[in-house]
Protein backbone atom coordinates (compact mmCIF):
# COMPACT_ATOMS: atom_id res chain seq x y z
CA UNK A 1 0.00 0.00 0.00
CA UNK A 2 1.43 3.41 -0.92
CA UNK A 3 1.33 6.47 1.35
CA UNK A 4 -1.91 7.89 -0.10
CA UNK A 5 -3.66 4.52 0.18
CA UNK A 6 -2.52 4.22 3.80
CA UNK A 7 -3.78 7.75 4.54
CA UNK A 8 -7.12 6.95 2.89
CA UNK A 9 -7.43 3.69 4.85
CA UNK A 10 -6.69 5.52 8.13
CA UNK A 11 -9.36 8.16 7.39
CA UNK A 12 -11.83 5.42 6.45
CA UNK A 13 -11.17 3.57 9.73
CA UNK A 14 -11.83 6.78 11.66
CA UNK A 15 -15.07 7.38 9.75
CA UNK A 16 -16.24 3.79 10.39
CA UNK A 17 -15.64 4.29 14.11
CA UNK A 18 -17.44 7.66 14.08
CA UNK A 19 -20.40 6.15 12.20
CA UNK A 20 -20.76 3.48 14.89
CA UNK A 21 -20.67 6.11 17.65
CA UNK A 22 -23.23 8.22 15.74
CA UNK A 23 -25.53 5.21 15.84
CA UNK A 24 -24.88 4.69 19.54
CA UNK A 25 -25.65 8.37 20.18
CA UNK A 26 -28.94 8.30 18.26
CA UNK A 27 -30.09 4.98 19.76
CA UNK A 28 -28.96 5.25 23.36
CA UNK A 29 -27.15 8.44 24.36
CA UNK A 30 -29.00 11.45 22.94
CA UNK A 31 -31.07 12.02 26.09
CA UNK A 32 -28.42 11.03 28.63
CA UNK A 33 -27.40 13.83 31.01
CA UNK A 34 -23.66 13.18 30.57
CA UNK A 35 -23.89 14.26 26.90
CA UNK A 36 -23.10 17.79 25.77
CA UNK A 37 -25.85 18.57 23.25
CA UNK A 38 -23.66 21.24 21.61
CA UNK A 39 -21.28 18.54 20.33
CA UNK A 40 -21.42 16.01 17.51
CA UNK A 41 -19.60 12.77 16.79
CA UNK A 42 -16.50 13.25 14.65
CA UNK A 43 -13.33 11.37 13.72
CA UNK A 44 -10.59 14.00 13.91
CA UNK A 45 -7.44 13.78 11.78
CA UNK A 46 -7.09 10.00 11.52
CA UNK A 47 -3.72 9.23 9.97
CA UNK A 48 -1.44 6.27 9.40
CA UNK A 49 0.61 5.14 12.38
CA UNK A 50 2.68 2.26 11.08
CA UNK A 51 0.10 -0.26 9.83
CA UNK A 52 -2.58 1.25 12.09
CA UNK A 53 -4.76 4.36 12.18
CA UNK A 54 -4.28 7.01 14.87
CA UNK A 55 -6.73 9.83 15.48
CA UNK A 56 -9.15 11.30 17.96
CA UNK A 57 -12.82 10.47 18.32
CA UNK A 58 -14.99 13.30 19.64
CA UNK A 59 -18.49 12.49 20.89
CA UNK A 60 -20.92 14.41 23.08
CA UNK A 61 -19.80 12.23 26.01
CA UNK A 62 -16.05 11.65 25.50
CA UNK A 63 -12.90 12.54 23.57
CA UNK A 64 -10.44 9.67 23.07
CA UNK A 65 -7.17 9.24 21.26
CA UNK A 66 -7.85 6.10 19.24
CA UNK A 67 -5.54 3.52 17.69
CA UNK A 68 -7.28 1.14 15.30
CA UNK A 69 -6.46 -1.39 12.61
CA UNK A 70 -6.77 -0.24 9.02
CA UNK A 71 -5.99 -1.83 5.70
CA UNK A 72 -4.00 -4.98 6.43
CA UNK A 73 -2.84 -3.73 9.84
CA UNK A 74 -3.84 -5.40 13.09
CA UNK A 75 -3.45 -4.42 16.72
CA UNK A 76 -1.28 -6.77 18.78
CA UNK A 77 -3.34 -9.12 20.96
CA UNK A 78 -4.37 -7.56 24.28
CA UNK A 79 -6.95 -8.42 26.90
CA UNK A 80 -9.94 -6.05 26.95
CA UNK A 81 -9.34 -3.38 29.58
CA UNK A 82 -5.59 -3.97 29.65
CA UNK A 83 -3.35 -0.90 29.74
CA UNK A 84 -1.10 -1.07 26.71
CA UNK A 85 1.85 1.32 26.35
CA UNK A 86 2.39 2.79 22.88
CA UNK A 87 5.47 4.79 21.89
CA UNK A 88 4.19 7.90 20.10
CA UNK A 89 6.59 10.54 18.76
CA UNK A 90 5.93 12.77 21.81
CA UNK A 91 6.49 9.91 24.26
CA UNK A 92 4.88 6.80 25.68
CA UNK A 93 1.10 6.85 26.12
CA UNK A 94 -0.96 4.15 27.85
CA UNK A 95 -3.96 3.00 25.81
CA UNK A 96 -6.77 0.76 27.02
CA UNK A 97 -7.49 -2.24 24.83
CA UNK A 98 -11.11 -2.66 23.87
CA UNK A 99 -13.58 -3.88 21.31
CA UNK A 100 -16.17 -1.79 19.48
CA UNK A 101 -19.22 -3.74 18.27
CA UNK A 102 -19.40 -3.48 14.50
CA UNK A 103 -15.73 -2.53 14.19
CA UNK A 104 -13.55 -4.87 16.22
CA UNK A 105 -10.53 -4.23 18.42
CA UNK A 106 -9.31 -0.72 19.10
CA UNK A 107 -7.22 0.95 21.76
CA UNK A 108 -8.21 4.23 23.36
CA UNK A 109 -6.72 6.85 25.65
CA UNK A 110 -9.27 9.14 27.28
CA UNK A 111 -8.65 12.87 27.01
CA UNK A 112 -12.00 14.19 28.30
CA UNK A 113 -15.14 12.69 29.80
CA UNK A 114 -17.62 14.17 30.31
CA UNK A 115 -17.45 16.88 27.66
CA UNK A 116 -19.37 19.62 29.48
CA UNK A 117 -16.48 22.10 29.47
CA UNK A 118 -16.77 22.61 25.70
CA UNK A 119 -19.02 25.48 24.59
CA UNK A 120 -19.29 24.22 21.01
CA UNK A 121 -18.14 21.56 18.60
CA UNK A 122 -15.57 23.84 16.97
CA UNK A 123 -13.79 24.19 20.32
CA UNK A 124 -13.86 20.44 20.92
CA UNK A 125 -12.53 19.80 17.42
CA UNK A 126 -9.73 22.37 17.82
CA UNK A 127 -8.73 20.78 21.14
CA UNK A 128 -8.68 17.33 19.54
CA UNK A 129 -6.56 18.53 16.62
CA UNK A 130 -4.10 20.28 18.96
CA UNK A 131 -3.83 17.22 21.18
CA UNK A 132 -3.14 14.93 18.23
CA UNK A 133 -0.57 17.36 16.84
CA UNK A 134 1.17 17.42 20.23
CA UNK A 135 1.17 13.62 20.47
CA UNK A 136 2.52 13.09 16.97
CA UNK A 137 5.25 15.73 17.07
CA UNK A 138 8.64 14.65 18.39
CA UNK A 139 9.62 16.32 21.65
CA UNK A 140 11.84 19.37 21.16
CA UNK A 141 15.51 19.07 21.98
CA UNK A 142 16.85 20.85 25.06
CA UNK A 143 17.39 24.50 24.33
CA UNK A 144 20.90 26.01 24.39
CA UNK A 145 19.75 28.27 27.23
CA UNK A 146 19.64 25.25 29.53
CA UNK A 147 15.93 25.67 30.17
CA UNK A 148 13.95 22.46 29.96
CA UNK A 149 11.95 21.89 26.78
CA UNK A 150 8.20 22.32 26.72
CA UNK A 151 6.33 19.13 27.60
CA UNK A 152 3.33 19.25 25.24
CA UNK A 153 1.36 16.66 27.19
CA UNK A 154 1.84 18.68 30.38
CA UNK A 155 0.94 21.82 28.48
CA UNK A 156 -2.42 20.30 27.54
CA UNK A 157 -2.97 19.57 31.23
CA UNK A 158 -1.98 23.10 32.27
CA UNK A 159 1.74 22.52 32.93
CA UNK A 160 4.65 23.46 30.72
CA UNK A 161 8.27 22.42 31.07
CA UNK A 162 9.33 18.78 31.27
CA UNK A 163 9.01 17.66 34.83
CA UNK A 164 6.74 20.53 35.86
CA UNK A 165 3.55 19.59 37.65
CA UNK A 166 0.18 20.57 36.23
CA UNK A 167 -1.81 22.73 38.60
Amino acid sequence: MNAEERASAARAAGERIADIYRGIFSRAMSNVAICNDRLAVEAVDFQPFGALALGIVVTPWFMNVTLAPCGDGALPPALPGAATPVALPAGQVDFTAGELDGFGPLWTCSLFSPMDEFADHAGARATAAAALEALTAPPPAASPSGRPPIDRRALLRGGGAVGSKAT
